[in-house]
């Protein structure tokens, strides 16, 4: 069990802590002999650490979480909850560190890098720990991959035939994942940021791989190709390793965005092809708000050199500065739970039955129009989304079903950058949620759009 796995790693880093705080004190500037004794080698997790061991099933009850038994939440796609022995275990942790604050933090080693160890094995098996960081957001991570490159000399113009080079990406990118390299366009570095037009839903991976394939062989120097793993508009789970074998093959790094991917997706980033990934584990991975992870393959690393990671990987350096260790423990102790439910293949299954249930309950509904692909087509992940008749506007009944304690996500008219998303809404379950919340949903649903469009509301 990967919680057991955390604490050996903590029993272990703790002990190499022990004989370093007076060093750490003494480097700080204060005086060792006002310390408290170094902390007892082999110190265990705080007491609710067992708590972790014993979210075992799926679904989750609803009292593993802060959310109230009568709430249907379904908006993981822009937040996760985290869970309470989460929470409770990064408290105890951020407690311990106030009493003491310069002896006590984990300077090298410790709980920041027994987590950053947990989520390098939750990104694959063979992730190693010089390639992933832990950073507080996808956004963020992508822009340090942008940073990096033109660190580097990445998108020198000479490189790429004298012009300046381009970035390929798709007509639905969340806003933070294309802000770098929109970044780089305005100060000339970057030559311009295209965009492949993808349908609602896309028509097949095939049709995808087709569209990027004549978009590279027909435009300019591409120095990137960045996606989407999982498109924030509609949830379709683009064919990533194809798209970097393209990008790769016509001489271009293949950057992805896997906000909506990591947890929602059994994903192992090795085999997506991908040169750097960023992960934001606050949604899917249920850990705190301000926890994120950067992958940056090996042989990418001398293209990808920002700042940040010029002293390597590790949680603390003189270039990441101080990090936020009550984060970064509720990240741990959440990559632990969901370890203990049974990684991202358990989340998988669960949330792909659950998708089919959501699925076949919308398509029922005439007035629904669905912009997500069908289960089973290779596409689908458990972001659903479907657009409203006119009839009965989305914010409009957003706000009915909160008032039946029902959460959904009001996704913005031409979210991404397509016009093909107005007027709708995104639903996204995760292991809190069961058949009885997806079909508790449809009829709601029904019901509000049927009271708008009779003129009753």
């Amino acid at each position: 069990m990967a919680w057991r796995t955390l604490l050996l790693l903590l029993a272990a880093a703790t002990n190499a802590q022990s004989v370093s705080v007076a060093t750490n004190a003494q480097s700080a500037g204060v005086a060792t002999d006002a310390l408290p004794p170094p902390a007892a080698p082999n110190a265990p997790l705080p007491p609710c650490a067992p708590l972790l061991a014993a979210a075992r099933r799926i679904p989750v009850p609803a009292d593993a979480f802060f959310m109230p038994a009568n709430l249907s939440y379904l908006n993981v796609g822009s937040l996760g909850p985290t869970p309470r022995a989460a929470v409770d275990c990064a408290v105890e942790q951020w407690k311990q560190l106030e009493a003491d604050k310069v002896s006590r933090y984990p300077w090298s080693g410790g709980l920041p890098e027994a987590t950053r160890a947990l989520a390098a094995r939750s990104l694959g098996a063979n992730v190693s720990l010089d390639e992933v960081a832990l950073v507080p957001s996808t956004t963020v991570g992508l822009t340090l991959v942008a940073d990096g490159l033109a660190s580097a000399g990445y998108f020198a113009r000479d490189r790429w035939g004298g012009a300046a080079p381009r970035v390929l990406t798709t007509d639905q990118e969340h806003g933070g994942g294309v802000a770098a390299w929109r970044h780089y366009v305005t100060t000339g570095l970057l030559g311009g940021l295209d965009a492949v037009a993808l349908g609602a839903p896309p028509a097949s991976a095939a049709a995808v791989v087709a569209a990027f394939a004549a978009a590279l062989d027909a435009g300019p120097a591409y120095a990137v190709v960045a996606v989407s793993h999982v498109l924030t508009t509609t949830g379709a789970a683009l064919p990533v390793r194809e798209l970097a074998a393209l990008a790769h093959e016509r001489g271009a790094l293949f950057v992805v965005d896997g906000a909506q991917a990591v947890g929602n997706l059994d994903v192992d980033v090795e085999k997506t092809g991908a040169d750097a990934y960023a992960v934001s584990a606050h949604k899917w991975l249920l850990a705190p708000t301000g926890s994120g992870l950067l992958y940056v393959r090996r042989a990418a690393r001398p293209m990808i050199a920002p700042t940040y990671l010029d002293e390597g990987f590790s949680a603390y350096t003189q270039c990441t500065g101080t990090t936020p260790l009550q984060t970064i423990a509720g990240l741990g102790y959440a990559l632990a739970f969901v370890d203990a439910l049974g990684g991202q293949a358990a989340l998988r299954a669960h949330n792909a039955a659950l998708y089919g249930v959501t699925y076949a309950a919308l398509a029922k509904l005439p007035r629904v129009a669905i912009l997500s692909a069908p289960p089973g087509s290779g596409l689908d992940s458990a972001l659903l989304s479907f657009a409203l008749p006119a009839c009965a506007p989305h914010g409009a009944v957003a706000d009915g079903l909160a008032a039946r304690g029902i959460v959904v996500k009001l996704l913005p008219d031409g979210e991404g950058g397509t016009p093909l998303v107005a007027n709708a809404l995104r639903v996204s379950h995760h292991v809190f949620n069961a058949a009885a919340d997806m079909e508790r949903f449809a009829a709601s649903l029904a019901a509000e759009v049927d009271a708008r469009c009779a003129g009753l509301i």
